[in-house]
């Protein structure tokens, strides 16, 4: 759908090579492993363009091609960003593509990360960077043709520094108790099984979102945001693929674009701390659950947990946070809990107990927020995360953060 000179001509014209990615006529990546295929050898890009001369094309964000997009979507993001170049400074003119729906403004990447996220600095701005691609100039997709806007072409101008007032609004350090764990690589003899296991838990998000009731709606979207979202440190799915068809079944049940983009960020920003534990991978090669440190106060804990937000995914990981040395969850006999020499059934119902602790201490996170009506408002929730339906949410959501194999612990338990 594009012309394969294209490709070749804006890569001649580039100074350093961006990493890119084979697309299909949408925006999907036509292979596997998605944005993780991405290359910058000439030759290898040639040679795929060449062979499949009616594919998009994409290009990495973040370290893989040292750029990073800000995708301004409708005339809202471009209005929202405009007024943040009024309040802050212009930016220096850089690269720009016009999306059919928008404009993608490409700057350089900054030695540190920058995380992707979604309307996180306004409304209808989006930043793609470390993980993430965009849709390359010259694709064509079923909503339009993606062209450099007029004097601003790989050729025509240099991809420009970003603002220092941009980037401390997309990049802000995250504590050690909720920056993203990181998992380890999957065995190339599990992959094509994890790829399933994935696929089939986007379905069943997808179809659970779309039978949500009336008045669960938002926290049904949270929780599919937040368990798809588990996946994406793996590669196993692509962040704008599922923040898309999430988006799309979300305004089939009626919710409005402003509380979709800030409900799905919000899951999926969480989620990506705890990368969703694989049940048929051997436990050297899960990723670390993030538990209390037992060196770590309570009071610091408290601190750290108080970042999080108040819905029951969060919930689900203060309990992991905070239980993660007691518990863990099997698929065939459920909670566990550790007597101090090996894991036992959860006869004694000790983890509703847990659970009730873990509520009762998200009060004590008010002390850590300075804004008084937020105060109130975590306390709150504390009293509501008591409820028997959050408490059941808390430890069903928290599964997928403690999970291990049955076949990976000893016969008896």
């Amino acid at each position: 759908m594009i012309a394969t000179k294209n490709i070749f001509h804006a890569c001649a014209k580039l100074k350093f090579i961006l990493a890119m990615v084979k697309v299909e006529g949408g925006k999907k990546p036509a292979v596997k492993t998605g944005v993780k295929a991405a290359s910058k050898n000439r030759d290898m890009i040639k040679k795929h363009f060449l062979a499949n001369p009616n594919l998009n094309y994409g290009i990495a964000t973040g370290a893989a091609s040292n750029i990073f997009v800000v995708d301004l979507d409708k005339r809202e993001g471009v209005e929202n960003f405009r007024r943040l170049r009024k309040i802050n400074g212009q930016n220096a003119p850089t690269v720009t593509v016009r999306t059919p729906n928008g404009y993608h403004l490409y700057f350089r990447a900054p030695k540190h990360r920058v995380p992707n996220s979604v309307s996180r600095i306004g409304n209808q701005i989006d930043v793609r960077g470390d993980g993430g691609y965009v849709v390359g100039p010259g694709s064509r997709t079923p909503d339009g043709v993606y062209r450099f806007a007029s004097g601003r072409s790989f050729a025509d101008v240099e991809i420009a520094q970003a603002p220092a007032w941009l980037l401390k609004m997309i990049v802000q350090p995250l504590t050690p108790a909720i920056e993203s764990a990181k998992p380890a690589e999957i065995p190339e003899t599990d992959r094509e099984r994890a790829m399933k296991y994935a696929e089939t838990a986007r379905r069943r998000e997808l179809d659970r979102l779309q039978k949500a009731p009336l008045h669960q709606r938002n926290n049904t979207l949270n929780t599919c945001a937040f368990k798809l979202g588990q996946f994406l440190p793996y590669g196993l799915l692509n962040s704008a693929t599922i923040t898309g068809q999430l988006t799309e079944v979300a305004k089939k049940t009626g919710l409005s674009d402003q509380e979709i983009r800030a409900t799905i960020d919000s899951g999926m920003r969480a989620s990506q701390r705890h990368p969703r534990r694989l049940p048929f991978l051997n436990p050297s090669e899960q990723p670390p659950v993030r538990v209390a440190k037992a060196k770590k106060s309570t009071d610091t804990i408290t601190e750290e947990l108080c970042q999080l937000g108040e819905n029951d995914a969060d919930n689900a990981q203060r309990f992991a946070v905070r239980c993660g040395r007691k518990v863990i969850y099997t698929p065939g006999r459920g909670y566990l809990m550790f007597d101090g020499k090996r894991y036992r059934p959860d006869i004694l119902h000790q983890c509703i107990e847990l659970a009730k602790e873990t509520a009762r201490q998200i009060k004590r996170e008010a002390r850590y927020i300075t804004d008084k009506r937020d105060q109130d408002r975590r306390i709150k929730f504390s009293q509501a995360s008591l409820s028997q339906g959050s408490l059941e949410r808390m430890l069903n959501l928290a599964r997928s953060l403690l999970v291990v194999e049955d076949s990976k612990l000893d016969a008896d338990p």
